[in-house]
């Protein structure tokens, strides 16, 4: 079952740019390789804020997937520390809708 978190960001002002940077050099492809895919991502530059949509399709769940991430030897001794750019995370863990109803709901 695929599970999606929604992940909002508000960053310190005159860092985004540096951060979306090493965001994409070592947060994504480290992602990646513990099965997460990046949806998308997003910069509302007026608010500072950073927002991206990462999923995970596993029968442990996204929590124990990111457990794993968290815990992993590569996410530990990561060069690039976000922290720093980061004032405020703001996590959701979101369900799909289908947006077409089947006739009998019409």
């Amino acid at each position: 079952m695929t599970e999606y978190q929604l992940r909002i960001y508000r960053i310190k002002p005159g860092t985004m740019a540096e951060f979306i940077e090493g965001w994409r050099k070592h947060m994504v492809p480290l992602r990646e390789k513990y099965g997460f895919t990046v949806l998308y991502a997003f910069n509302h530059e007026e608010k500072n804020e950073f927002v991206w949509l990462v999923s995970h399709d596993g029968p442990e769940g996204y929590a124990a997937a990111e457990a794993v991430y968290y815990q992993s030897p590569e996410r530990n001794s990561l060069s690039w520390d976000p922290k720093p750019y980061i004032e405020h995370i703001e996590l959701r863990i979101l369900k799909s809708v289908p947006i077409h109803l089947t006739q009998q709901h019409q």
